[in-house]
Protein backbone atom coordinates (compact mmCIF):
# COMPACT_ATOMS: atom_id res chain seq x y z
CA UNK A 1 0.00 0.00 0.00
CA UNK A 2 1.64 3.68 -0.97
CA UNK A 3 1.64 6.37 1.05
CA UNK A 4 -1.35 8.45 -1.11
CA UNK A 5 -4.10 6.50 -0.94
CA UNK A 6 -3.29 3.65 -3.59
CA UNK A 7 -2.58 -0.14 -2.76
CA UNK A 8 -2.22 -2.92 -5.99
CA UNK A 9 -4.15 -6.07 -6.57
CA UNK A 10 -1.97 -9.50 -7.11
CA UNK A 11 -1.84 -8.60 -10.51
CA UNK A 12 -0.56 -5.07 -9.79
CA UNK A 13 -2.94 -3.23 -10.83
CA UNK A 14 -3.91 -0.20 -8.90
CA UNK A 15 -7.00 0.31 -6.52
CA UNK A 16 -8.54 2.78 -4.98
CA UNK A 17 -8.81 2.89 -1.18
CA UNK A 18 -12.10 2.70 0.76
CA UNK A 19 -12.42 5.90 2.55
CA UNK A 20 -11.82 3.93 5.60
CA UNK A 21 -8.51 2.26 4.44
CA UNK A 22 -7.51 6.34 3.44
CA UNK A 23 -8.32 7.48 7.04
CA UNK A 24 -6.06 5.05 8.57
CA UNK A 25 -3.19 5.46 6.14
CA UNK A 26 -2.77 8.65 6.27
CA UNK A 27 -3.71 8.57 10.16
CA UNK A 28 -0.78 6.21 10.65
CA UNK A 29 1.71 8.53 8.01
CA UNK A 30 0.85 11.40 10.55
CA UNK A 31 1.88 9.26 13.56
CA UNK A 32 5.05 8.06 11.85
CA UNK A 33 6.09 11.87 11.03
CA UNK A 34 5.77 12.27 14.90
CA UNK A 35 7.94 9.50 15.83
CA UNK A 36 10.46 10.11 13.18
CA UNK A 37 10.93 13.45 14.38
CA UNK A 38 11.22 12.53 18.21
CA UNK A 39 13.33 9.54 17.08
CA UNK A 40 16.06 11.71 14.53
CA UNK A 41 15.70 14.29 17.69
CA UNK A 42 16.69 12.28 20.07
CA UNK A 43 18.97 10.48 18.44
CA UNK A 44 21.06 13.33 17.16
CA UNK A 45 20.75 15.05 20.27
CA UNK A 46 22.09 11.91 22.53
CA UNK A 47 25.01 11.91 19.69
CA UNK A 48 25.79 15.35 20.38
CA UNK A 49 25.76 15.14 24.03
CA UNK A 50 27.76 11.83 23.92
CA UNK A 51 31.00 13.41 21.29
CA UNK A 52 30.49 16.62 23.26
CA UNK A 53 29.62 18.44 19.63
CA UNK A 54 28.95 22.42 20.32
CA UNK A 55 27.52 23.73 17.58
CA UNK A 56 28.12 27.72 16.99
CA UNK A 57 25.20 29.99 17.56
CA UNK A 58 23.05 26.59 19.61
CA UNK A 59 24.45 26.46 23.07
CA UNK A 60 22.93 22.98 24.44
CA UNK A 61 21.67 21.99 21.76
CA UNK A 62 22.04 17.96 22.28
CA UNK A 63 20.20 18.62 25.13
CA UNK A 64 17.67 20.55 23.90
CA UNK A 65 17.54 18.09 21.23
CA UNK A 66 16.69 15.06 23.29
CA UNK A 67 14.39 16.54 25.36
CA UNK A 68 12.47 17.54 22.83
CA UNK A 69 12.92 14.28 21.19
CA UNK A 70 10.80 13.20 24.44
CA UNK A 71 8.13 15.68 24.09
CA UNK A 72 7.47 14.61 20.23
CA UNK A 73 7.56 10.84 21.52
CA UNK A 74 5.36 11.40 24.28
CA UNK A 75 2.94 13.49 21.97
CA UNK A 76 3.23 10.70 19.66
CA UNK A 77 1.70 7.79 22.37
CA UNK A 78 -1.15 10.39 22.68
CA UNK A 79 -2.51 11.06 19.18
CA UNK A 80 -1.68 6.99 19.14
CA UNK A 81 -3.97 5.99 21.98
CA UNK A 82 -6.35 8.37 22.36
CA UNK A 83 -6.31 9.60 18.01
CA UNK A 84 -6.06 13.07 19.73
CA UNK A 85 -6.63 15.89 17.33
CA UNK A 86 -5.41 18.17 20.05
CA UNK A 87 -2.30 16.24 20.45
CA UNK A 88 -1.61 15.78 16.69
CA UNK A 89 -2.13 19.32 16.84
CA UNK A 90 0.61 20.29 19.52
CA UNK A 91 3.34 18.31 17.69
CA UNK A 92 2.76 20.27 14.51
CA UNK A 93 2.74 23.54 16.25
CA UNK A 94 5.81 22.50 17.89
CA UNK A 95 7.43 21.00 14.64
CA UNK A 96 6.36 24.08 12.89
CA UNK A 97 7.77 26.28 15.41
CA UNK A 98 10.97 24.35 15.41
CA UNK A 99 11.46 24.58 11.46
CA UNK A 100 11.15 27.97 11.78
CA UNK A 101 13.44 28.87 14.54
CA UNK A 102 16.29 26.38 12.49
CA UNK A 103 15.35 28.63 9.43
CA UNK A 104 16.20 31.95 11.39
CA UNK A 105 18.83 30.59 13.43
CA UNK A 106 20.52 29.67 10.05
CA UNK A 107 20.12 32.42 8.27
CA UNK A 108 21.31 34.68 11.29
CA UNK A 109 24.57 32.35 11.40
CA UNK A 110 24.88 33.03 7.79
CA UNK A 111 24.27 29.78 6.46
CA UNK A 112 21.53 28.86 3.82
CA UNK A 113 18.68 27.29 5.32
CA UNK A 114 18.13 25.05 2.58
CA UNK A 115 19.11 21.80 4.89
CA UNK A 116 16.40 19.23 5.60
CA UNK A 117 13.65 21.77 4.15
CA UNK A 118 12.34 19.16 1.70
CA UNK A 119 12.02 16.93 4.58
CA UNK A 120 10.49 18.78 7.17
CA UNK A 121 7.44 20.08 4.75
CA UNK A 122 6.43 16.28 4.03
CA UNK A 123 6.82 15.87 7.44
CA UNK A 124 4.50 18.98 8.17
CA UNK A 125 2.11 17.51 4.99
CA UNK A 126 1.49 14.32 6.47
CA UNK A 127 0.96 15.60 10.12
CA UNK A 128 -1.45 17.87 8.88
CA UNK A 129 -3.35 15.15 7.00
CA UNK A 130 -3.63 13.40 10.22
CA UNK A 131 -6.66 15.56 11.13
CA UNK A 132 -8.91 14.92 8.78
CA UNK A 133 -7.99 11.50 9.21
CA UNK A 134 -8.74 11.57 12.82
CA UNK A 135 -11.95 13.62 12.20
CA UNK A 136 -12.86 10.91 9.76
CA UNK A 137 -12.24 7.75 12.17
CA UNK A 138 -13.79 9.24 14.92
CA UNK A 139 -17.05 10.40 13.05
CA UNK A 140 -19.94 7.47 12.91
CA UNK A 141 -20.21 8.04 9.25
CA UNK A 142 -16.98 5.94 8.59
CA UNK A 143 -18.46 3.53 11.34
CA UNK A 144 -21.68 3.01 9.48
CA UNK A 145 -19.69 1.96 6.37
CA UNK A 146 -18.37 -0.55 7.63
CA UNK A 147 -21.59 -1.54 9.30
CA UNK A 148 -23.20 -1.84 5.93
CA UNK A 149 -20.34 -4.36 4.90
CA UNK A 150 -20.91 -6.67 7.56
CA UNK A 151 -23.01 -10.21 7.57
CA UNK A 152 -25.35 -8.93 10.37
CA UNK A 153 -26.68 -6.00 8.22
CA UNK A 154 -28.16 -8.38 5.71
CA UNK A 155 -30.34 -9.34 8.26
CA UNK A 156 -33.59 -7.29 8.47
Amino acid sequence: MGWFGKKKDKDGNEIQLSPRELAEKQFKNALGAIYAVAILNAVIGAALVIFQVELPGFDNFGVLAVIEGAIFGVLGFWVQKKRSAIGLGLALGLYIFGSLSFIVASVDAGRPPTSGIAIRVALIYFMFQGFGAIKQLKSAKVEDESAVDSPEADNP
